[in-house]
């Protein structure tokens, strides 16, 4: 059980960091565009990507504790 824990922490980790590196991108693309109405849905894309980035924290906090 450790082992799989071990798998999934790090998979939680992997899917953290991609998310992270999502939301600076489109944060630097919802600072460059012009058209309101596509700032608008990047924004709601953020909005739902950090709502994700929460779950994921929260599963990782219920796993095992490292030892």
């Amino acid at each position: 059980m450790k082992t799989i824990d071990q798998v999934i922490r790090l998979n939680y980790t992997r899917l953290s960091e991609s998310i992270q590196a999502e939301l600076k991108f489109l944060s630097e693309l919802s600072e460059i565009t012009d058209d309101e109405r596509f700032r608008q849905s990047i924004v709601e894309v953020i909005y739902h990507l950090n709502d994700l980035s929460d779950a994921i924290n929260l599963q990782r906090r219920y796993l095992s504790p490292r030892g």
